[in-house]
């Protein structure tokens, strides 16, 4: 049996564990993001609002990698269904992004949020192709060997809702690889969480040694997500 590589910002199942002090830091910017939006004369729910932060926390760590490494990219803004350049402003860009499009090495990228997979026939939080935006959407995501990755992004900090997250993203992820296996395809599958207890810890690494995952961070952790991010960009 060939030895187990880690993703190289871990080195045991205590990484990916939620620190007291992280959920501290999680809770104080959920009540940041809530003053913004109610600055704005917007009301979202604490879920909603959750949702929103995980979403422009994981969208700044991919367009940080990319800006650092010098490769220009376009985004999908999601309320109109357009690709646009990049700007020098990102936050409407973390807020309204659905998706981003890039080339590294002569290779196309694009990284699409919240798909309904056709293959799957279900929605997954993060998926990776090997197309351009243009071919993507020729495709209409139908092409199983254009699929290079496919994620679970869950956010919360509250600990007792932590599990049920896991289990919710186990399932999609069995899901997925089940549907792509009889496909004749195995694309990478990840798992990124915000609330991490020490059995899910435990369960997230024992999939990372037996290849059912890919990669796995907690989100509150800013080495892991750029490593991960990093990860994603040179696939």
């Amino acid at each position: 049996m060939p030895q187990f590589s880690y993703p190289q910002h871990l080195r045991s199942s205590k990484n990916l564990i939620t620190t007291p002090i992280a959920s501290q830091a999680w809770a104080a910017a959920l009540v940041a993001e809530k003053k913004w939006f109610a600055f704005q004369h917007i009301s979202f729910s604490n879920e909603k609002t959750n949702a929103k932060l995980t979403h422009r926390k994981f969208t700044y760590a991919i367009q940080a990698t990319l800006t650092m490494a010098g490769i220009p990219y376009r985004w999908l803004d999601r309320t109109s269904c357009t690709w646009r350049k990049m700007l020098k402003s990102k936050y409407d860009e973390e807020i309204l992004l659905g998706g981003i499009s890039w080339q590294r090495n002569g290779k196309n990228r694009t990284l699409i949020f919240n798909l309904t997979v056709p293959l799957v026939k279900n929605n997954v939080d993060l998926c990776l192709f090997n197309l351009s935006s243009q071919e993507l959407e020729a495709s209409k995501y139908a092409l199983p060997e254009s699929y290079i990755a496919l994620g679970e992004l869950k956010g919360g900090i509250d600990p007792a809702g932590a599990d049920e997250h896991w289990k919710t993203a186990r399932t999609s992820l069995e899901r997925i690889q089940k549907s792509f296996g009889e496909a004749g395809q195995k694309p990478h599958t990840f798992f990124i969480g915000t609330a991490i207890e020490k059995k899910m810890a435990g369960e997230i690494w024992s999939e990372l040694k037996n290849g059912s995952l890919s990669n796995a961070a907690n989100l509150n952790d800013e080495r892991q997500i750029a490593s991960v991010s990093r990860w994603l960009c040179t696939l």
